[in-house]
């Protein structure tokens, strides 16, 4: 099994020597950077399902496994992406190759799992060393999110140092990345040649965008808080863009019985790389029935997009 691009850049990281590719994070300098101290050890324990899909993680020393979101919380639809997050020791796998390759394989075949669950899941793994714990840019993943989550190994207690200042920087690009996305996405839309699978992530798109503008003013929440807290950031007329949103999900177990999606489904079966199979399935995904749910309007786009510009600028 050959790795993706993505495990290739992990495999780097951990193996290398070179200092372009691995270095441990000094301790915090609280006299050049500010620094906010967090501690997360509240944990849920896994069902017999996420145990299921991690299936095989006992064969591995220096690795920590959250699931977080939807699954975490019992809210799950059919809509929901499987989330999680990988901490991994390098130190642990460092001068032993064929372990750290035996590791970025076993992800590949959990990742692979992730997109049984969910045909049109458009991401894999989250994964962070944890050395980078000291010096934590939250743009990347809020360790918050995990308050809660479902543990499966390794710590049981996660202690960070979270950089302010790369951390709104890392939150304004993610905000600018995200809109240029639902642009896109929103152009394929009104053009009625937008797929299910990018229907999916362009209302993913639209649900992160409160909880990043909730971590710019340096309020953490998760991205379900984000949305239920929605009213405090956009006007009536922009949360019933968010309404729609959150109908359309309701709806959303009609993609299973879709012929195309029973196409899709096989070749989960066959394919065994990740990043491969998403683009099979993202050219394969049948076009959104848009007139068959509720409409996004070009007022409503126009709007959101002043309103996160004015949060933004605000902060």
């Amino acid at each position: 099994m050959k790795l993706n691009l993505v495990l290739k850049k992990i495999y780097e990281k951990i193996t290398s020597r070179s200092a372009l590719f691995y270095q441990i994070q000094k301790k915090p300098n609280f006299e050049d950077t500010v620094y906010t101290k967090q501690t997360v050890n509240n944990f849920r324990v896994a069902s017999a399902e996420l145990l299921t899909v991690f299936s095989g993680f006992d064969n591995f020393e220096g690795i920590s496994i959250y699931v977080h979101g939807s699954w975490a919380d019992d809210t799950k639809t059919p809509f929901s992406d499987l989330d999680d997050l990988v901490i991994i020791d390098r130190e642990k796998f460092r001068g032993n190759q064929l372990e750290t390759i035996k590791l970025l394989k076993w992800l590949t075949k959990v990742e692979m799992r992730f997109q049984r669950l969910d045909l049109i899941q458009h991401h894999g793994h989250w994964i962070i060393f944890e050395d980078n714990l000291n010096d934590y840019d939250e743009s990347y993943m809020p360790i918050g999110v995990l308050q809660n989550a479902v543990y499966i190994c390794g710590l049981n207690r996660i202690s960070y140092s979270i950089n302010t200042e790369k951390s709104l920087l890392g939150l304004e690009n993610n905000i600018n990345i995200t809109l240029f996305n639902i642009n896109q996405l929103m152009e394929l839309y009104y053009k009625d040649k937008v797929t299910y699978y990018d229907m999916k992530c362009l209302i993913g798109s639209f649900l992160l965008i409160p909880a990043y503008l909730f971590q710019m003013k340096r309020i953490n929440v998760s991205k379900r808080e984000g949305i239920e807290r929605r009213g405090e950031i956009f006007s009536l007329e922009v949360c019933r863009l968010y309404d729609k949103c959150s109908e359309i999900r309701t709806k959303w177990e009609i993609v299973s019985g879709l012929p195309r999606f029973k196409i899709i489904k096989v070749l989960s079966y066959i394919v065994i790389e990740p990043n491969l199979f998403r683009r099979l399935s993202k050219r394969i995904s049948p076009r959104f029935p848009r007139k068959n749910f509720p409409i996004f309007t070009k007022d409503e786009l126009i709007k959101f997009l002043i309103e996160v510009q004015v949060y933004v600028n605000t902060k």
